[in-house]
């Protein structure tokens, strides 16, 4: 296409001369107009001829006729002269233009164009026209052809990239997939093998390639030989759908693990090929079967937990029924345990409860079952027991393993249990009813004394529908307003005055007279009435303060016990804003007791709670003081004003040193923190010396008052002159 363009630089440079030379057939040709220099030749070689002719027959004609040939002579000669010329231009125009067009654009036409458009002449006389026209013609349908070829050319390199592309993400896709990717042909070679199944199994490429799936899979003639992948490489299927399967596969150094496999079938140029996707399910596997585990095991434990246990315990029953054997049913709760939990925290509990899980399973036989229900609470399932005797000789063994003391983060703990037991069918005859009597026989030993195991025995029915009907008795006693507060004085030992009073519950049912607190308050807890119940107290404590105030009694606080659930779920501090305001009581006059269990079981949400009481202006005192686990560092943090210490060892001072060696102690780490001590459950002369001798500042107990109802208390005071009551 060079020579082209020059061609047509030196054309446009020279007009009129012929296009420059160009390469045709190899071979370097100017275009020169022969065909028209030919043709005027003949006719003017035709003109003179002519013209000789006719002087010829004019010189012979003219000797008869005289002047006149020359004359005529020149007439023919013009107008031979004329149609000649007129000829010429007719057949230049007509015949020698077209046609030298023709071959010039011929000649011209570079060689690398296969097929130019040509644009001839075609209304050309005659043949050339003809000529022109099956050139243009058959130039148009090379163009279309070439065209077409262009376009599947360039269709088919486009299809070549997107191959390319499709190949390199395929391998991209492969090479990055977290499966084990394995492809093989129908003979069941290895023809692929991703990255990923490089790393399962340990094998590099170059090692399995053409191997046999037998390598890395158990039973992998098997998988090819049957099923739908046999159908596919037979051709029997036209794709192959099948859902992933187990198998067991073979790493490189000779292990087993388990493997999740799947198919795919695609077309090769050499035939049918199988995709086989490997995924190495040993931890799903694993996670499987513990998630299996935990639905029917505690996850603390790993004791079968309640759902297991009544799958076990029937089973059990249907065993003895068909074998007229017995079943013994050991509900055991750990009595303490929440002390524990509560001041340790619940880490700690946490250990324990694996401790004694280990404890109680290394005491059942093979047959027995035992089970963690929840919290702190233990069943064993004991078949083919023999009789009753059988089962307390085991309790007994329960309780002194149990029993026994537990180190935990340096503290040396140790529980006691509950034990209830029923037997089968002596007791029950069927689930329901063998929980439930062992639960009864649970709590009667609870109420017992702890600690101990009782059987299930008939008049426990009674005491459970007792215990409910208490507790139904106690929501219309709040709802009546039918509990009393009763009033114990605290006498100060400096000058002996009465600075303060401690108001206990009391209730006189209706029918059955009055009922201790001991009584009614744990079945308050255990019903959900406690926080209403601790509620009426301090509003009944806030109000009796205003009585007190109209009646001229010397001024005085009040102290209430706030239950450890009222502590933890009620909203203690709200609940007594609102009786303050409603009462119109000053709230330096209220105080409020909390145990050591209380605070520690959440210290740092616990001292939140008693700052809050603090900056509302109650007064704080830590009760029953050296029988929990109190950290001296928090102690410091609590925001209290008094500590009482507890009547267990108030009660031993005057026989046991060691008693007072304790308060000594309790009394000395007050002054330390600048609080006041009270000692609670002060019954004789002597007790109080002692405490009067080691510094201790109040005194609560029998010896100068019991708990006296408001008006007692009242006369009480109109009769206190200083010392004893008269």
């Amino acid at each position: 296409m060079g020579n082209g363009v020059a061609a047509s630089e030196k054309t446009a440079k020279q007009p009129g001369r012929a296009a420059a030379s160009r390469e045709w057939n190899g071979r370097n040709r100017r275009v020169r107009p022969r065909l028209r220099a030919l043709v005027a030749v003949a006719l003017a070689l035709a003109y003179v001829l002519s013209l000789a002719i006719i002087s010829i027959e004019f010189t012979i004609a003219s000797r008869d006729r005289g002047p006149t040939v020359p004359f005529s002579l020149m007439l023919v000669a013009g107008g031979l002269g004329l149609v000649l010329l007129i000829g010429y231009i007719a057949i230049r125009k007509r015949f020698i233009h077209p046609l030298e067009t023709m071959v010039g654009r011929l000649r011209t036409a570079s060689r690398d164009t296969v097929a130019p458009d040509w644009n001839l002449d075609e209304g050309a006389t005659g043949e050339i026209g003809a000529i022109a026209s099956f050139i243009n013609h058959h130039s148009l349908v090379v163009r279309d052809a070439q065209a077409a070829l262009t376009s599947e050319i360039e269709e088919r390199k486009l299809a070549e990239v997107r191959l390319r592309s499709s190949r390199e993400l395929l391998r991209s896709i492969m090479e990055t997939a977290p499966d084990a990717i394995v492809c093989i042909d129908e003979t069941g070679a290895i023809i692929i093998w991703n990255a990923a199944a490089e790393r399962v199994f340990g094998f590099r490429e170059k090692d399995v390639l053409g191997e046999d799936l037998n390598l890395v899979l158990q039973n992998g003639d098997d998988i090819l030989r049957t099923g739908a992948v046999r159908g596919f490489l037979d051709r029997d299927l036209p794709a192959l759908a099948e859902d992933p399967t187990d198998v067991v596969a073979t790493r490189k150094d000779g292990t087993s693990f388990n493997a999740e496999i799947a198919f795919a079938g695609w077309e090769s140029e050499d035939g049918r090929c199988i995709s086989a996707f490997v995924r190495d399910v040993t931890e799903k596997r694993q996670s499987e079967e513990h998630i299996r585990f935990l639905a029917h095991h505690d996850s603390l434990t790993e004791l079968p937990n309640r759902t297991l246990f009544n799958d076990r315990l029937a089973q059990s029953l249907a065993l003895a029924r068909r074998d007229n054997s017995k079943v013994g049913l050991m509900l055991l709760d750990l009595d303490n345990f929440k002390q524990t939990n509560d001041t340790l925290g619940h880490a700690s509990g946490d250990r324990l409860l694996r401790v004694i899980a280990n404890r109680l399973q290394a005491q059942k036989r093979e047959t027995d079952t035992v089970a963690r229900l929840g919290g702190d609470e233990f069943a064993l399932i004991l078949p083919q027991f023999r009789s009753a005797a059988d089962t307390e000789t085991l309790a007994t063994r329960l309780i002194d393993i149990v029993g026994e003391p537990v180190e935990i983060d340096g503290h040396e703990v140790q529980v006691g249990t509950s034990i209830g037991v029923a037997l089968f069918p002596d007791d029950g005859d069927d689930i329901d009813q063998m929980i439930t009597h062992a639960d009864m026989a649970m709590y009667q030993a609870k109420e017992d004394g702890r600690n101990t195991y009782r059987l299930y025995a008939e008049q426990m029915d009674a005491e459970v529908k007792d215990r409910k009907q208490l507790l139904a008795d106690m929501r219309e006693a709040l709802a009546q307003n039918g509990f009393q507060l009763a009033f114990q004085p605290q006498v100060q030992l400096s000058d002996n005055k009465v600075v303060g009073s401690e108001a206990l519950l009391r209730w006189d049912h209706a029918a059955r007279g009055p009922v201790s607190p001991g009584r009614f308050i744990p079945i308050a807890e255990q019903g959900g009435l406690i926080v209403d119940l601790g509620e009426w107290v301090v509003n009944a404590a806030c109000t009796q303060l205003q009585t007190f105030d109209t009646l001229g009694l010397p001024p005085m606080r009040v102290a209430v016990n706030i239950s450890s659930v009222q502590f933890r779920r009620g909203n203690l501090v709200q609940a007594t804003r609102d009786i303050l305001e409603r009462t119109g009581a000053s709230p330096e006059r209220l105080e409020f007791e909390i145990t050591e269990s209380v605070v520690m079981s959440d210290v740092e949400r616990a001292i939140d709670i008693m700052r809050e009481l603090d900056e509302l202006g109650i007064r704080i005192s830590m009760d029953d003081f050296g029988t929990g686990y109190s950290s001296l560092s928090y102690l410091r943090q609590f925001p209290i004003q008094k500590l009482k210490i507890d009547r267990s060892f108030v009660q031993d001072i005057e026989t046991e040193e060691d008693s007072m060696e304790i308060v000594n102690a309790i009394i000395g780490l007050s002054r330390s923190l600048n609080l006041t001590v009270v000692a609670e459950g002060v019954e004789t002369d002597g007790q109080l010396s002692r405490l009067t001798d080691a510094g201790c500042e109040l005194v609560q107990g029998y010896i100068f008052g019991k708990p006296m109802m408001a008006d007692d208390f009242e006369t009480w005071m109109g009769d206190w002159t200083g010392g004893k009551p008269r």
